[in-house]
C-alpha cells in the first residue's frame, strides 16, 4: 500500500536495477505532472498505466502482475487497470543489483526521483498472481495500515521471495 504525501517530482515507488546499468527491468512510479501510477519494464519496453491520477493524502493499494506471456498488468485497488499485451521480454533480470523502495538509483550512488509518502507493504513473487489473489491482497491491507504483520492465506505465501512492510519514505529525511 501506498501513501501519497506531495508527488512533486516523478516519484519512484519500486525499481530494480537490471545488470546492464541504468535500465530497469521494472519500475513502478508516479509520474508527473498527472499523477499517475505507472509500471515499466526493460526501459519501457511494456508499459501499463492507471488512467485516474493518485490524490494526496489516500493510502492506494498498487499491484503489478508481469506475466511470462508477456503481458504486464497494473492493478489499482485490486482492480485491473491497463494491461499491455506486447511486452517484449518478460524474463526479470535475475541479478544481485539493489531493489529500490521509494527512490530510484542512477548509478554511482546517484539517487533521486524520491516518493514524498510512504510504502506500508511491498511484497514480491517468483509467480504469477491471479486477479482474484491480487483482489484478496487489497482486501488485506484496506483493513490495516502500517507495520502490522499479517498470517495470510497460505496461497498467497506460494512463491513470496521478498517482503517488506512499515517502509516509509521521506525526500526532506533523505
Amino acid at each position: 500500500d501506498t501513501l501519497a504525501s506531495d508527488f512533486g517530482d516523478e516519484s519512484t515507488i519500486y525499481a530494480h536495477d537490471s545488470s546492464t546499468g541504468s535500465a530497469r527491468p521494472i519500475e513502478i512510479s508516479v509520474r508527473n505532472p498527472d499523477n499517475k501510477v505507472l509500471v515499466a519494464t526493460n526501459q519501457s519496453d511494456g508499459v501499463a498505466s492507471s488512467s485516474e491520477a493518485l490524490r494526496v493524502g489516500e493510502w492506494y493499494h498498487i499491484g503489478a502482475v508481469w506475466t511470462s506471456a508477456s503481458s504486464l498488468a497494473l492493478y489499482l485497488n485490486g482492480e485491473l487497470v491497463d494491461n499491455d499485451t506486447s511486452v517484449a521480454d518478460a524474463t526479470l533480470d535475475a541479478n544481485t543489483n539493489d531493489h529500490t523502495i521509494g527512490l530510484r538509483d542512477f548509478g554511482s550512488g546517484s539517487f533521486n526521483q524520491f516518493l514524498d509518502g510512504s510504502v506500508d507493504d511491498l511484497r514480491i513473487w517468483n509467480r504469477e498472481l491471479s486477479a482474484a489473489e491480487m483482489k484478496r491482497l487489497y482486501g488485506l491491507g484496506a483493513t490495516t495500515k502500517i507495520n502490522k504483520t499479517l498470517n495470510t492465506n497460505p496461497d498467497l505465501e506460494n512463491g513470496l521471495v521478498g517482503h517488506w512492510y512499515g517502509a516509509s519514505t521521506d525526500k526532506t529525511n533523505g
